[in-house]
């Protein structure tokens, strides 16, 4: 086999290689997105659990409940 029987095909895979890469690093972008945004919404619901507790406490503290 000659060599440009062996770099056409050996071109194209790379040429598949990079649109695949390309795919993955989108994919991998927006599931990085999801992840933050997932951790901003626990962050928050956190927050507000504890800010509920501190409320609950300082009513039961005052006598209210």
């Amino acid at each position: 086999m000659s060599d440009m029987g062996i770099i056409k095909p050996l071109r194209d895979r790379v040429r598949d290689l990079e649109v695949i890469n390309e795919a993955h690093q989108k994919k991998n972008g927006q599931l990085r997105q999801e992840i933050q945004d997932k951790n901003k919404i626990i962050k928050d619901l956190k927050q507000q659990t504890i800010q509920l507790g501190i409320d609950k406490f300082e009513l039961i503290k005052n006598g209210e409940v």
